[in-house]
């Protein structure tokens, strides 16, 4: 997924409303919280870029979260870090107020 929902996005400065699929480094994607955040990648190799997402929980629990983007190991990306839990997948906890 390409567009950014439940959230914003601030990348380098610039606020975005989605990142082309060919500069996508990582999504954090929580399915039951409707957000979708995705990350570009570094336009330049070596120089780091801020990149900064902002969401509101809009209920409390623990809800999986994980990478969309296939940048691990293996012939479909999806393998190595993709499939180690607290790498590219985990839990995120909502606290109620």
């Amino acid at each position: 997924m390409t567009g950014v929902e439940g959230g914003t996005i601030m990348a380098d400065g610039q606020s975005l409303s989605s990142v082309p699929a060919a500069q996508i480094a990582h999504t954090f994607t929580v399915p039951a919280l409707g957000i979708n955040i995705p990350v570009p990648a570094t336009p330049t190799k070596g120089k780091p870029e801020i990149v900064k997402a902002t969401f509101v929980a809009k209920k409390a629990g623990s809800f999986p979260w994980f990478c969309e983007a296939p940048c691990g190991t293996g012939p479909t990306g999806f393998g190595g870090p993709m499939a180690t839990p607290g790498w590219m997948q985990g839990t995120l906890t909502v606290s109620g107020s």
